[in-house]
């Protein structure tokens, strides 16, 4: 199944985790990034979940993402706020793993879904 078949045709919401890895010695430059880009990505049209993470035991954070529509999740990849994210993090980061999830629901749709 396609992520767009699993989102409705690509009109439902769209489900992402992101791993983001501090390179040595930079977890706390990546920390305060992520502390100023997150209230700021809560409010963007079409946020509905946007929760950090830290990594227990390693200098990383994921965050787990739910956006309205895809093209929510498009224009937040483009915005100002993830914009700047981006150029005050450059070199402090590896290369962030970005993985779509495509619903699985079973049992109670409440608990088994994102």
């Amino acid at each position: 199944m396609t992520a767009e078949a699993a989102s409705g045709g690509g009109q439902g919401p769209v489900c992402f985790v992101v791993l983001i890895r501090a390179r040595p010695g930079r977890r706390e430059e990546v920390w305060a990034a992520l502390q100023e880009l997150v209230p700021e990505v809560h409010s963007e049209p079409g946020c509905e979940r946007y929760a950090l993470h830290a990594v227990d035991g390693q200098d990383a954070f994921m965050t787990i993402e739910r956006w309205a529509t895809a093209a929510a999740a498009r224009a937040h990849a483009q915005s100002p706020a993830v914009r700047r994210y981006r150029e005050r993090i450059g070199d402090l980061v590896e290369p962030s793993e970005i993985v779509q999830l495509i619903p699985a629901v079973l049992g109670d749709a409440a608990k088994g879904s994102i």
